[in-house]
């Protein structure tokens, strides 16, 4: 992969998305998080501690706080920016809950927030993609909160 400084996608500053077989932030590889079943993912775009919670049907959250992993295997397995305010080399952060293959998310309505847990002086540009069996079904952005 060439690194490129003049692309926002590509360059030692951009956000390292998961599972696409691109090194985003030029340090050689791709970022792998948890997948299967069920899968949460939040990424955003500079310094923020921002926090990934997820609401199972019966009423049990993951987050940073309660990581699990829960009765039907769900679990947080990355936290990303974790009092990172002026010293992250890599702006932008991934935050990721799963259910592994072969366990058993509960059927029914997850509520998922993006939270932001401390504020580096700018607001975020955030996305949170949802996949069921690792195929994309929901994807939600908000610019600057």
């Amino acid at each position: 992969m060439n690194c490129e400084p003049n692309d926002a996608a590509v360059n030692p500053g951009a956000v390292d998305l998961p599972h696409d077989r691109i090194g985003q932030n030029c340090d050689g590889r791709d970022l792998t998080v948890g997948a299967g079943e069920l899968q949460v993912t939040l990424l955003w775009n500079n310094v923020n501690d921002q926090d990934l919670h997820v609401v199972e049907p019966s009423g049990r959250e993951i987050w940073c706080a309660s990581r699990g992993p829960t009765a039907t295997g769900g679990r947080l397995d990355r936290d990303d920016n974790v009092n990172r305010c002026g010293r992250d080399a890599e702006p932008g952060g991934v935050e990721n809950v799963y259910w592994p293959s072969g366990s058993a998310p509960d059927r029914g309505t997850y509520r998922v927030d993006a939270v932001r847990y401390s504020s580096c002086g700018s607001p975020a540009s955030w996305t949170v993609e949802a996949r069921i069996g690792g195929v994309l079904v929901k994807t939600v952005t908000e610019a600057g909160s």
